[in-house]
């Protein structure tokens, strides 16, 4: 609500592209144990399901609380979603695709929820969560942003606890400078911006970019890249919250089967590319206010440029 009524800034962005939200839902549940599947449970890992048919433009998760407790959900991207329901010819909403997704679970049977006084006002619910970039602009005079109201949570999975408590570190030192200098106009805490970015911003508009295009790709695709793209090192990278370099893509003797394929490994070069540019034009960000106009419009004018070549990337 502050933000959308700031009237002292026209850095600071109100609004945010629908494409750029995910809607949200989990539940927390004791269960009883059904047929053992490690895909499905796992006690020592989250498990991550990658489909555009049970989480269109999300992911689905199962996330071990103990032996018999689980953190079961996933998210979607509206309009993937709209398309998806037309494709299958359903009309599934967020709640509906969640308890299908439970139902399919054959390793969860009986399913309740929780109600362990931790839980209990918390136990199930839907969300609203940014996947993009921070906001380009995080102060004006007087008002700095941090967390979710600065869309914080990171664009590959949503995940919003790691950067918040980041930006709740470092504005927190940018605000006790501020106090102590009795300045808080927005030339003086513009250094929040510079240190923000310095410790985590740098990379989300890279993964705002990866993750346009893996919302793209069909099942099929998914499962090729994972197979024959991704090493190790590329999986480190994108569990700590980094764009992987798809090193992997540059190896002699790379079989690319089909034309389908091709095209994601040509998206998945395209997004590491540009990604590498988008880093660069961060470590550039502005020292004060003033070049942030001439910098903003860089940024977007290759975001958009970015967007139009990913969206050719799902049409072949």
């Amino acid at each position: 609500m502050l933000r959308n009524q700031l009237e002292n800034s026209n850095k600071i962005e109100k609004k945010i592209d629908r494409r750029d939200v995910e809607s949200t839902g989990r539940h927390i549940m004791y269960f009883e144990p059904g047929e053992k599947d490690l895909t499905e449970f796992d006690t020592d890992y989250c498990i991550i399901h990658l489909d555009q048919d049970i989480a269109p433009g999300g992911y689905g998760w199962v996330f071990p609380k103990a032996d018999n407790k689980v953190n079961i959900g996933l998210g979607v991207e509206k309009t993937l979603l709209e398309q998806r329901n037309k494709r299958l010819g359903k009309n599934d909403n967020v709640t509906g695709l969640i308890n299908q997704y439970l139902e399919r679970n054959i390793a969860i049977k009986n399913p309740k929820l929780s109600e362990d006084p931790e839980d209990i006002n918390n136990n199930t619910g839907n969300f609203q969560v940014s996947v993009r970039r921070q906001n380009d602009c995080l102060v004006s005079s007087g008002y700095m942003l941090v967390g979710d109201s600065a869309w914080m949570p990171k664009p590959i999975d949503a995940g919003g606890i790691g950067p918040a408590l980041i930006a709740g570190t470092v504005i927190g030192k940018n605000v006790v400078d501020a106090i102590q200098a009795n300045d808080v106009t927005e030339k003086a805490l513009w250094q929040y911006n510079l240190d923000f970015i310095e410790e985590y911003g740098y990379k989300t508009a890279g993964l705002e970019l990866f993750r346009r295009l893996v919302q793209t790709m069909t099942n099929e695709q998914i499962s090729y890249g994972m197979k024959h793209f991704l090493g190790n090192l590329d999986v480190e990278s994108i569990s700590k919250g980094e764009h992987p370099d798809f090193s992997g893509l540059g190896k002699i003797g790379m079989i690319i089967r089909g034309a389908m394929n091709k095209t994601v490994a040509d998206g998945l070069r395209y997004t590491s590319k540009q990604n590498q540019w988008l880093v660069q034009h961060y470590e550039d960000y502005p020292k004060n206010p003033d070049g942030f106009d001439d910098w903003n419009k860089s940024l977007h004018k290759t975001l958009n440029e970015s967007f139009s070549k990913i969206a050719t990337f799902g049409t072949n």
